[in-house]
Parts: structure tokens; C-alpha cells; sequence
């Protein structure tokens, strides 16, 4: 839950407590968990009933951060049966055609989708075993603005004081690298992996096709 993963931020920059406020830790939370969402998205499924034809819109309440992966029906195949598919934005609302079949009227069809992870005080999707690491981006962030604020203050002066912080700075920096290292190991990824445009790509099984189940006249 949120009040775990708070926690354990506290603990990873416990001697700065004091330079960082509590919107200023969960604001670093709440950006840890969209990077964690790009690097392990949520799998998701929702049911939608085929009104005929090759159009399937989305069912109600369907996440504006969802990312349709792909389609299944009929259901309960082993393995899952995929429908070919184009994803369609119109002015009623997003929509799915379906290619090469046409699902029954009355049909369920289940689309399957990622989305972002939900971190909040009562609803928590977050591996047990991922909180660390999510912690860990998130105390990575707090010591980027630490380092970013002590830079700004070793700039007026060449004083003692300004070395100082200049110090600190390196110190905080390094801090930073050390955790988003911490966090790559953890999930067991790469950096390079890491960086990618907010999604996962992921292989599913091939598409079963069904000769004559509702073929496109």
C-alpha cells in the first residue's frame, strides 16, 4: 500500500527528511510508479458484447492510460483465440475493428490490455516484491532535486560554503545513480531496456483461426 512505499522512501533519504516535504516524496512516488507502469505494465482484461458486424466498441468506463494488446474470441480456447484487429479512434468513442471474422451479435469478446499500476491508501497493484524497487526510483528522484537545489546554491560564491555545497551535490548525484542502478537490478532490467516511449511490447500466442465461424459475407 501507499503507506508502506512512503516508509520506505523515508528510509532510503532519511538524513534529508528535513529538505524534503511530504507532497514533494509522494509527487516522486507518483512518477516512480509511472516509470515502474512502462517497465512492468499491468495486464488487464474487460468483457465487451459483440453487436454484430466488425465494429466492437470499448465498454464503458474503459481506462483513457489503457493500451489494447490484443483480442479474444471465442473464449475459453487452449490456447486463447486471437481476433485479428485494427484499433479506430472516431468522434463517438474509440473503437476496435475486427478483421478477417465477424463476431456474433450477443458474443463476449475479451479484450485483453495493459494500464497504468494504481499506488493509493486502499487499492495497491504493485508486486510485494517490486515495492523496493519502486521505492528506490522514487528516493532516486528526491536526490535529483537535492543535488539540482545544492548546485543552484554553489553558484553565488566561491566560498567555503559554496564548496560545501558543491559536495553535496556530487554526493546527492551519486546517491541518485546508485538507487536507479538499485532499481534496474531489482526488475532485472537493463537501462537500455528501461528506456522505452511508455509501454511494453509483448508476445502472445499465435492466432487461431476458425474456418467458417461467422465469416465476413
Amino acid at each position: 500500500m501507499l503507506a508502506d512505499v512512503q516508509a520506505l522512501v523515508g528510509d532510503l533519504v532519511r538524513d534529508t527528511l528535513d529538505q524534503v516535504s511530504p507532497a514533494q516524496r509522494d509527487t516522486a512516488i507518483e512518477l516512480a510508479v509511472a516509470r515502474y507502469s512502462a517497465d512492468r505494465p499491468r495486464p488487464a482484461v474487460a468483457a465487451a458484447v459483440a453487436p454484430g458486424g466488425d465494429r466492437l466498441p470499448m465498454p464503458a468506463g474503459w481506462p483513457a492510460t489503457a493500451k489494447l494488446a490484443w483480442l479474444e474470441w471465442p473464449l475459453w480456447c487452449n490456447p486463447p483465440a486471437q481476433l485479428a484487429h485494427v484499433p479506430l479512434r472516431t468522434l463517438a468513442g474509440d473503437l476496435v475493428a475486427v478483421t478477417e471474422i465477424e463476431v456474433p451479435a450477443g458474443d463476449t469478446v475479451h479484450i485483453h490490455y495493459t494500464d497504468m499500476h494504481v499506488l493509493a491508501v486502499a487499492e495497491d497493484s504493485i508486486a510485494i516484491a517490486d515495492r523496493e524497487a519502486v521505492a528506490a526510483y522514487a528516493a532516486a528522484l528526491v536526490f535529483d532535486q537535492l543535488a539540482s537545489l545544492a548546485t543552484r546554491n554553489s553558484e553565488p560564491t566561491l566560498n567555503a560554503d559554496a564548496v560545501d555545497h558543491k559536495s553535496q551535490a556530487q554526493d546527492y548525484a551519486g546517491r541518485a545513480r546508485a538507487l536507479r542502478k538499485r532499481y534496474t537490478e531489482l526488475l532485472a532490467i537493463n537501462d537500455a531496456a528501461a528506456v522505452r516511449p511508455g509501454g511494453a511490447s509483448v508476445a502472445w500466442p499465435g492466432r487461431t483461426r476458425f474456418p467458417g465461424a461467422g465469416a465476413r459475407r
